[in-house]
Order: structure tokens, then sequence, then C-alpha cells
């Protein structure tokens, strides 16, 4: 919890009052928040939401969310991850994931005509890997697969593979040329047969065995100065709070001389377990988008990611046109290889285009820095929403947001 001390330096932004408000006997229960609720539902089916603005729509979500945060124990991570980032004026675009009463304040058409009119312009021409060579690809993948079934028999086919990938990437585009790369890395990490459930796998593990294999091909550029890095770190970018310190994974950062520059990226990494902390998973989703949230100041765009056991998910955060709304989009949601075996199945033509698409969107969007360089309205730092939050995690909560 925050100390007073601290609450006073946040207090510039009025919605710090919630705190105040929640403190004081005799406040608005949960109940009265279900009632607000239904009240909203039978006011939206008396007046069309589609005359109001952007804008407008998401002010309303961000006073619901707000009283919502004043009423009994406040909100939880675990069920409420889109209006704590409405609080600290980022609206989170997950098609199809979003809560309750988001879809009431903001609607379906809405939402899904805001994520396609930002996600358009993300990508270059290139969207998708060429058909014949992913083709190739998956034969040479498939015949090294097969070859695992008898190693003693088939020794030398790994480098074999490999050098059909590398030879692959002669003349191709980058975004192609890198995937290949990373393919070729991550056939000298994963282990041939999966694993048995339950043995003990730390975060560096995995991360080192099967992310950065790939995504630092596709996410580093020596040449332009550009590195993704295990880092575990505070960076510029990180919440002013001495009590709640950002502190991410992974960083994609630009080299300044002989030092760290600025930060264009930024990964959590969490291990899977049978029952979901989804508390600590929302907590790395908050710390990711008021990272990006400061990075995107002075960029176009800013990129992050999320790993959960083989899952990634990458997000691009920019600021809604004509607006002061930042916008944290999903661009990827993605399984990764946990053995040799499981590899064929990886480099189909979906994920391919879909590991092309990260390339584009990345590249072509989170190092051009932005021609209006005003500043961003000011937002509530990362400690205040630890703050407001409900401090007990609960794993049975209800979520509509899949990690």
């Amino acid at each position: 919890m925050v100390n007073e001390e601290e609450l006073a330096n946040l207090e510039q932004s009025t919605t710090i009052k919630i705190m105040k408000k929640r403190n004081n006997p005799g406040e608005e229960n949960e109940e009265k928040v279900d009632e607000e609720n239904r009240a909203v539902k039978r006011r939206s089916r008396e007046k069309s939401v589609e005359e109001k603005s952007i804008e407008e729509k998401f002010l309303a979500f961000q006073q619901f969310s707000a009283q919502c945060a004043s009423c009994g124990d406040g909100i939880s991570v675990e069920s409420h991850i889109y209006e704590l980032l409405a609080l600290k004026n980022i609206i989170l675009l997950k098609p199809f994931q979003y809560s309750e009463s988001m879809r009431i304040y903001l609607d379906d058409k809405t939402l899904n005509a805001l994520y396609t009119e930002l996600l358009q312009p993300l990508y270059g021409e290139k969207q998708t890997f060429d058909p014949t060579l992913a083709s190739l690809v998956s034969d040479a993948v498939y015949c090294y697969t097969q070859s695992t079934e008898n190693i003693d028999a088939n020794s030398g086919a790994l480098m074999e593979c490999v050098r059909k990938l590398i030879l692959m990437s002669a003349d191709r585009p980058r975004c192609e040329a890198s995937v290949l790369f990373g393919l070729g890395n991550l056939l000298h990490k994963l282990p041939i047969r999966t694993m048995m459930e339950g043995v003990v796998i730390g975060e560096t593990e995995l991360w080192s065995s099967a992310f950065d294999p790939i995504l630092s091909p596709i996410l580093s550029d020596p040449e332009k100065q550009i590195i993704l890095r295990w880092s575990n770190v505070i960076p510029p970018e990180g919440s002013v709070s001495s009590i709640v310190q950002v502190r991410p994974d992974a960083l994609v950062c630009k080299i300044d001389q002989l030092s760290w520059g600025r930060s264009l990226g930024f990964g959590e990494v969490k291990l899977r377990e049978s029952k979901p902390n989804l508390d600590a998973l929302g907590c790395d989703l908050l710390r990711l988008a008021d990272l990006t949230q400061h990075a995107s100041a002075g960029l176009n765009a800013s990129f992050s990611f999320q790993i959960h056991g083989y899952n990634l998910k990458a997000y691009i955060t920019t600021t809604i046109p004509n607006t002061s709304i930042t916008a944290m989009l999903e661009i990827l949601s993605l399984e990764f290889p946990k053995s040799v075996q499981d590899l064929h199945s990886f480099v189909s033509r979906q994920s391919l285009d879909k590991l092309v698409r990260l390339h584009e969107a990345f590249w072509n969007n989170c190092l051009q820095e932005k021609n209006d360089c005003s500043s961003q309205e000011s937002t509530l730092d990362i400690a205040v929403l630890h703050a407001i939050k409900q401090s007990s995690p609960d794993r049975t909560r209800k979520n509509t947001n899949q990690y």
C-alpha cells in the first residue's frame, strides 16, 4: 500500500481522490456498483451510444472505472484490468476479450472499428511469408523431425537442416530472412522430445531456449544499434515511484555510443501454472502498459510482449489520432514449440505470416519519432494503480482477458 507521503506527491491527478473516498466509512459497496452497471444498461438502451465520439465514450468508461475503484475493496487486477488501465488513460484493445462494463460504454462496433483503424497502418506492403518459401521451410523441418526418430542413423541431420534454412534466406526480404535465421537458432536450443510435466524450468531458461533464439533476429539489428536483451533492470521509462519499481524482464534498446539509450520495447515472462496467477499476469500487463505509454511519448509507437508459458502475445502502443488517449493493441498471439517434435506445426503458413507481421509492425513504427512532439496528458503513476487495486489476489475471480 502506498504511504501518505507518496500519495501526496502523486495527487496532482484528480483520480487519486478515489483512495480518499475508499478510506471513508459509509461509502457505496460492491452491490452499488452492480446496481450502477444495470442502470447503465438501461440508459444505453434508451439512447444510442453511436452519437458519441470515442473520447466521450472513453471518458464515461473512465468515470465508471473511478466509481468502481471507490466502492468497497476497490477493483481487482484479475477482473478489472481494462478499468485499471482506463484510469491511466489507456484503452486496451484485445478483440473478443473485453470486460462487460467496457462493452457497455464502448460498444462492440466501436471497439472493433477502432482496432481495425489502428491496426492496418502498422504493417507495410509485406504482410505474408512467401508461400513457395514457406513450403520449402516446412519440408526441411519435417525431414529433420523425422530424422530424430533414429538419431544414431541420422547423425548430422541438425546441421543439414540449419544449412538449408540459411541458404533459403539468400536474396529474401529482411522480414523473411530474420525468421529463417531465428528458426535455425531455435533448432540448436530445443530438446528433441517434449519434457515431462513437472520438470522444473525457470523463467530465464524458458526465455533463452524457446523465445530469444527467434525473437532476437526479428527484433535486433546491431548494424542499426538496436538490441533485444534480457535485462531485469529499471529503464529510464520506468515509474517515478520509489515504492513500486517497474523492472521488465526484457528490453529492446538503442545503443547510444558505448551506453544503452532509449528503450523501444519491453517484455515480461511468466511460467505457466496449472491454475494461472491472474494477479501476477495482470500486474505484468500493467507494467508493460505503463512503460510503453511513457516510451511512446516521443515515438509513433512502442512495442511490448508478454510470455506466459510457451504462449507469446505482442502489443503495439500508440496514441489514437486527434485524441490524447493511448491505445495498446494486441497484434500477435502465438504458441511457441516446446521441443523439436512440436516444430513442424510451428512452421505453418499462419505462424510464419504472424512472425513476418511482427517484424514489420516493430520496424515500421517503433523507430519513428513523432512529428507532433506535444506532451501527453499527465496520467496516474503505476504506484497509484497498485494502491487502488485490491491487495489480496484470488485465482478464482472472473476474467475475460487471455494471457
